[in-house]
């Protein structure tokens, strides 16, 4: 555990200092990290997940849903393409760069995290009419089963952890 929910245990707001439950809040990092898997991809200057920094910003509703429905709201700038190479694979994932000789991919590998891949741009398949098979799908990266995985009470803990998360500790 990193330790961070030390560092959160009172937060501002409003003029008045907000004193957090710390035992929630140790409880809420160690699912955040373990269980949930979130460390996974939301890190410091990860390129698959977007930050959290400010997600509190957003609202309780907002973080709910984008943990238990995370195809409900797709930020364009995260939103996975399907690729097609020339051997016939299929890869998933979001394409960070794309030149005039190679294809940059961020791609959520189960129990290993973010891996970034490189191809050639000669090793993406084309369409009859020489565009590449580079496809976006209305597809979040985050996995959408953490309602199997994590319980109700659980789920409320790391929604409890991002609302008052004023920064990404990762």
């Amino acid at each position: 555990m990193s330790g961070w929910a030390d560092e959160i245990v009172a937060t501002q707001g409003h003029g008045n200092v907000v004193v957090h439950d710390r035992k929630r809040l140790i409880a809420s990092e160690a699912l955040f990290s373990g269980k949930g898997q979130c460390a996974q991809c939301h890190y410091r200057n990860s390129r698959l997940a977007p930050p959290l920094h400010g997600v509190s910003a957003k609202g309780r509703d907002y973080i709910l849903e984008s943990i238990v429905n995370p195809n409900a709201v797709i930020s364009s700038e995260y939103q996975s393409s399907k690729i097609v190479t020339t051997s016939g694979e299929s890869i998933i994932g979001r394409v960070l760069s794309l030149s005039e000789t190679e294809l940059e991919i961020a791609i959520n590998a189960p129990q290993v995290g973010v891996v970034i891949s490189h191809f050639n741009r000669d090793d993406i398949a084309e369409d009859g009419k020489g565009a590449l098979l580079i496809k976006r799908i209305p597809q979040s990266p985050m996995p959408g089963n953490y309602q199997s995985l994590l319980s109700e009470s659980e789920i409320s803990d790391v929604v409890y952890l991002l609302e008052i998360l004023k920064y990404s500790p990762y």
